[in-house]
């Protein structure tokens, strides 16, 4: 039975609980552990019906490790929950002891298949990492990290503690959203656990670790198990926008079936928690896309002066509604 954790705040609800349907869909049986990060989400998830998932409140964990105040004080909210990644796979292996083997998602993914493909091809290493699979026109991105903190598996092992021990304390000491040449975020010290430690397995089946910035290099015709829609916002109930480098090569029509049953789920969840206003972080830059939904109906607008009008239009809403 495998046992995943994930944490996200009450405004990326809709993402986590999206990736927990998938999770009980495609690997049912599997237990979960959710980090909450505010009072509204611990609130919402004891009273619904993932009441039986493994709630951590936030609190707890800054109890177990105090060095989690100190840093919470001298880095943005964003930055503090990045550090906070490797600190919540220690917890639940080597503190809490709750597990023998532990993989960590990024709440902003969803499974469309079985993950057991990757369970298998990892077999016995301790720790298992995936790659960005940056194509060569946009391989500079590597400065964020040649590895993605999106899927992560250790065993309880020493190797793996001391590797984590490693991990949590650098991001405890720095984890900040600026790129030096040995870190960036909780992400790039992810380059160095080849050199520092050892049974690593960088995960190869390309349908686990599916994400904008390697989308146009993904083979369609295979079996797409983990897809991660990383910088996807909304804007209102039929709009989202996504930045996706190299969208002119990507034959779109290829992933709008997944993308039309990831808007669907956000959408019933948008309704069903009462959000009433668009993320605040969307930006309209070169790579994004918007995906337009009606009637279960999905589309695709590349067209840059129509997006333009739309962040333009979706702006002026959000200021009629302060």
């Amino acid at each position: 039975m495998n046992k995943y954790c994930t944490y996200f705040s009450f405004e990326f609800l809709p993402f986590g609980l999206t990736l927990l349907d998938s999770i009980s869909e495609h690997d049912p049986g599997s237990t979960v552990f959710v980090l909450c990060l505010d009072s509204k989400t611990t609130e919402y998830m004891k009273c619904s019906k993932y009441s039986k998932v493994n709630i951590i409140e936030l609190r707890c964990l800054e109890n177990m490790i105090p060095d989690l105040l100190r840093a919470k004080s001298n880095r943005s909210r964003t930055e503090y929950f990045w550090t906070l990644t490797p600190c919540i796979i220690y917890y639940l292996l080597f503190i809490k002891k709750n597990c023998s083997c532990l993989t960590y998602l990024d709440a902003d993914q969803i499974f469309y298949s079985s993950p057991k493909p990757i369970f298998n091809e990892r077999n016995k290493a301790d720790i298992t990492i995936m790659p960005h699979r940056f194509p060569a026109k946009i391989s500079h991105l590597e400065n964020h990290g040649k590895y993605n903190v999106s899927w992560l598996t250790f065993n309880k092992t020493e190797n793996s503690r001391m590797c984590l021990d490693w991990w949590m304390n650098s991001c405890l000491d720095w984890c900040y959203s600026k790129g030096e040449s040995d870190r960036y975020g909780d992400q790039k010290y992810l380059d160095q656990f080849e050199k520092k430690f050892k049974n690593i397995h960088v995960v190869r089946n390309q349908g686990c670790g599916l994400a904008p910035w390697n989308f146009t290099e993904f083979d369609y015709s295979k079996k797409i198990i983990l897809l991660h829609y990383q910088s996807m916002r909304r804007l209102t109930n039929f709009f989202y926008s996504i930045s996706v480098p190299l969208f002119e090569n990507l034959n779109i029509s290829e992933l709008k079936p997944y993308f039309s049953t990831l808007i669907i789920q956000l959408r019933s969840y948008k309704q069903r928690i009462h959000f009433l206003e668009s993320d605040k972080s969307c930006n309209f830059t070169e790579d994004t896309l918007i995906i337009f939904q009606i009637f279960n109906k999905t589309y695709f607008i590349s067209n840059r002066h129509l997006i333009q009008l739309i962040f333009s239009l979706n702006n002026l809403y959000l200021r009629v509604l302060r």
